[in-house]
Formats: structure tokens, C-alpha cells, sequence
């Protein structure tokens, strides 16, 4: 990396805007507990007939699920029944989810960071570009200025 570039990279880094929002973040994070409090503790299982269910029922509280009777239903030959993760489950579901919601708040603010820094560098690049072109317009004028003066002296 040339001088210019890295000179240019240090000033992008000295304005670039913070992004953080801590306020957004706590938003993400109890969303996140509401949603885990509403159904990250809850499993549903279907079952093709009735006797398959049953069969898993003593399974499924063998392995420390408790049985939702109130949100078990039938219907048109399927039985599906709600289950209650164990303690330690809905706990690394609630530690997953929080960490997908920090993962999401981060992944946002590094799109806010790269969309600013693209918009700078264009608008910097776009400046070079122009101090360019007048440095090769006055080239051309001062060789054409020297071109004038050699026919005239010619």
C-alpha cells in the first residue's frame, strides 16, 4: 500500500461516523427473550396416528420434556403434541438466540460501515480523478502554449 493510500485510509478511519447503537441493540435483545419466552421453549411434534404418539409420549418425558396437553390437537388422521424443552435446553435455545441477535446487530452495523466507507472512497476517488484531469488539461495547454510559440519563433 502506497503512503497516499494508507494516509487516506487512516483519515477514513478518523471520520468514520460510530454506528453503535446501544439502544437498538437492548431492543434486539429482549425481542429476542419475548420470542424465546413465547416459543423457544416449546417443541412440536408430529405424529402420522395417534398410537405412534403414545408410543413417544413416554420417551419424550423419559428425556425430561413436559407434556402442553392444553395445545395438543388431532386432526384429519395426524396428532400433533407440544412439548416443553428440559432446563438445560431452553437455556442454551435462549443462549443461541441471543447470540443470533447480537450476530444480526453486528452484521448490520458492518453494512452501515462498508456502505459509508464505499460512498467516501468514491467521492475521493472521484476528487482524484478530477485533480487529474486538470493536471494533464494543463499539460496540454502549456504544451500547446510551447508548440504556439516554436511556430511563431519558427
Amino acid at each position: 500500500m502506497t503512503n497516499k493510500n494508507k494516509e487516506l485510509l487512516e483519515l477514513l478511519k478518523t471520520r468514520l461516523p460510530n454506528f453503535e447503537d446501544e439502544k437498538k441493540l437492548n431492543n434486539m435483545i429482549t425481542k429476542a427473550e419475548k420470542l424465546h419466552q413465547i416459543n423457544g421453549k416449546i417443541i412440536k411434534k408430529s405424529y402420522p396416528s395417534l398410537n405412534r404418539a403414545l408410543i413417544d409420549v413416554p420417551l419424550m418425558l423419559k428425556d425430561k420434556y413436559k407434556l402442553i396437553p392444553e395445545r395438543c390437537r388431532s386432526s384429519q388422521g395426524a396428532t400433533t403434541f407440544f412439548y416443553e424443552l428440559p432446563p438445560a435446553l431452553a437455556k442454551k435455545s435462549l443462549e443461541n438466540a441471543l447470540t443470533a441477535a447480537k450476530n444480526h446487530y453486528i452484521e448490520g452495523i458492518e453494512a452501515l460501515q462498508a456502505d459509508w466507507l464505499d460512498t467516501q472512497l468514491e467521492e475521493v476517488l472521484q476528487a482524484q480523478k478530477l485533480e487529474e484531469q486538470q493536471a494533464k488539461a494543463e499539460e496540454d495547454q502549456a504544451f500547446k502554449a510551447k508548440l504556439l510559440e516554436a511556430i511563431k519563433k519558427g
